[in-house]
């Protein structure tokens, strides 16, 4: 059973883009190690409530607090509570690991949240690839999970790590190695994955095929560039054009620049990234939403 660990102290949060931003005042409760609920205290008379709506933020490998916590407050500035769901590399050297994830994140949502959110999903690098599992459970056992696809309200893929096989994403995970080690870990994967294919290679292909041929059709935004070693462009350009021919009615945005940071877009391209962000967001018809 998940148990909730509420912080004993009100945290602020100070929104990163303006010198003039303000606070809001966030409660954080831990609904698990993996799993931090962030809460807008709906006392403050600053916030306009968007509470019928959920934002789900996959974090990148070995996150920052800080650097997590600059993007919650985009949507804590638009009355939007945030979870976020710490990935571990375990969860994809072991996909049963990053399974159990899904499955703890879900129950979460459907069980002790009732499935009444709609979900903002923001998935960030390997994120995308736990978000990923749990849209492969969902069709796996509709059962228990098939609710969790239609909660979904909009999609923003940020640097994710995308290639046509397990070959391309095992590269991309080295990089957040240092130069030193990168190597050698490749030639350990590599073993590693010889041994495991039945449940690592074959369960990464799946998993790639289910993110290209099965998409959830709401509106989407991914951000890449061009020299972002965790990204394959070409497997990126790939995925754009198919999009666009066997899913028409899928209102999908690909922006890239020709460099940039991996999970870093905003540091580098801040205006733009908030243009197109602000473009999805009006989508959702949030109350009182203004484009900052």
């Amino acid at each position: 059973m998940l148990q909730k660990h509420v912080l004993p102290v009100t945290v602020f949060l100070r929104r990163f883009y303006s010198s003039t931003a303000s606070q809001h005042q966030v409660k954080l409760t831990d609904i698990s190690k993996s799993l931090k609920l962030r809460e807008l205290d709906q006392s403050d008379g600053n916030v306009t409530s968007n509470s019928d709506y959920l934002v789900l933020m996959f974090d990148w490998l070995y996150a920052k607090p800080a650097h997590l916590n600059k993007y919650c407050q985009l949507y804590h500035d638009k009355g939007l509570d945030v979870l976020t769901i710490h990935g571990k590399l375990a969860h994809f050297l072991w996909p049963p690991r990053g399974a159990g994830l899904a499955e703890e994140l879900m129950k979460y949502l459907l069980e002790t949240r009732q499935g009444k959110d709609k979900l903002i999903v923001h998935a960030f690098s390997v994120g995308a690839y736990n978000y990923t599992i749990c849209k492969q459970k969902a069709l796996d056992q509709p059962e228990l999970y098939e609710r969790f696809r239609t909660m979904v309200s909009a999609q923003v893929f940020d640097s994710i790590v995308l290639g046509i096989t397990y070959e391309n994403m095992s590269t991309g995970i080295s990089e957040a190695l240092s130069p030193s080690t990168r190597k050698p870990i490749i030639k350990l994967m590599d073993t590693y994955y010889n041994l495991t294919k039945k449940t690592t290679k074959d369960t990464y292909d799946k998993l790639v095929s289910t993110f290209k041929t099965n998409p959830i059709c709401v509106p989407t935004i991914f951000f890449y560039s061009h020299n972002d070693p965790m990204c394959d462009l070409p497997s990126m350009q790939a995925l754009e054009q198919k999009w666009k021919e066997e899913f028409p009615d899928l209102d999908a945005r690909f922006k890239s620049w020709e460099t940039s940071g991996h999970a870093a877009h905003i540091k580098f391209h801040e205006t733009e990234y908030l243009e197109e962000w602000n473009k999805l967001m009006t989508k959702l018809k949030l109350k009182n939403f203004n484009t900052m």
